[in-house]
């Protein structure tokens, strides 16, 4: 599965506006752990679970669910 540039910079994005991680310079690491969750999950595409995450009522449900299972730790409120 190939994580695109323009996706790339849309996830490092988000998990920086949403949960104040910044990734920019983690890629093998989403790309290692988002892969796994996105193949287990039914995704064809990072795409494709972008698109579910921006659909998602509160624009949150498929990133909190993938944040979950790939151990990524977020800070606390």
């Amino acid at each position: 599965m190939k994580l695109t540039e323009k996706e790339f910079n849309w996830i490092v994005s988000y998990m920086r506006n949403r949960y104040g991680i910044e990734l920019g310079h983690k890629r093998v690491l989403i790309e290692g752990r988002l892969e796994n969750h996105l193949l287990k999950n039914g995704y064809a595409s990072y795409g494709e679970f972008i698109k579910e995450i921006v659909d998602s009522p509160d624009g949150t449900q498929a990133m909190d669910m993938a944040v979950s299972y790939t151990h990524l730790t977020l800070p606390t409120k």
